[in-house]
């Protein structure tokens, strides 16, 4: 088993990606809403300089995002990872997301049917 993480810089593409993880038989995820370090520090007026200058330019002009989990079996991490590039492109192209799994040894409550 594997918990799934996605940050969704992109956050209009959220529904597309929750439709394409539906038609796959992928189901049950937590959706929440979040927010950057560094707009989160640009919002504060911790960081001065350069910094916020390129920090702006990167998360032009959206300070949240959306962070989804998920519980998968190891089998279902490879078509979500397919859903997630097909939905959003490159994930290694500035200011679209992140994903990642973390392995579990424990769980209640999950259920896949």
């Amino acid at each position: 088993m594997k918990a799934l993480f996605i940050v969704l810089n992109k956050t209009e593409k959220l529904n597309d990606l929750l439709r394409s993880f539906s038609e796959r038989g992928i189901y049950g995820g937590t959706i929440l809403e979040s927010q950057g370090m560094a707009s989160t520090l640009m919002e504060t007026g911790e960081q001065s300089g350069i910094y916020m200058r390129l920090t702006g330019l990167l998360n032009q002009g959206r300070p949240f995002n959306r962070t989804i989990m998920m519980v998968l079996k190891d089998e279902q991490v490879p078509t979500a990872r397919e859903c997630v590039v097909e939905v959003l492109g490159d994930l290694n192209k500035g200011n679209t997301g992140i994903f990642f799994t973390v392995p579990l040894d424990t769980w209640e409550g999950v259920r896949f049917d």
